[in-house]
């Protein structure tokens, strides 16, 4: 079994991407951080006036705070999941892969 991440949208009452599974936190960094450019005012608490949302994001200290951020900035929360090792998708709630319908663990 493998850690993947999957992004629940408060606002839509739903996951981000149709359920997508991200492998890591750099790689959920990314997606929203390209879906938000376009929605990103480009201006701090501060006044300060970036040209992208990317600008933005390196001006925080860390991985860490940029994911905070971006969750608040779009009304997400973060999921951790278990994943299959050989499909990569999803396991149900009693660790049983999706693509075999056997217990993965």
């Amino acid at each position: 079994m493998i850690k993947k991440y999957k992004i629940y949208d408060y606002q839509l009452g739903r996951y981000f991407g149709d359920d997508a599974l991200f492998d890591d936190k750099k790689e959920v960094i990314d997606q929203l951080a390209d879906y938000h450019d376009i929605d990103f005012d480009g201006v701090d608490n501060k006044d300060n006036k970036y040209k992208s949302i990317n600008d933005f994001l390196a001006t925080l200290k860390d991985d860490e705070e940029r994911l905070n951020f971006l969750l608040d900035h779009g009304q997400w929360s973060l999921e951790e999941v278990n994943a299959c090792d050989i499909c990569g998708e999803e396991q149900d709630e009693d660790g049983r892969c999706a693509c075999t319908n056997k217990d993965a663990n």
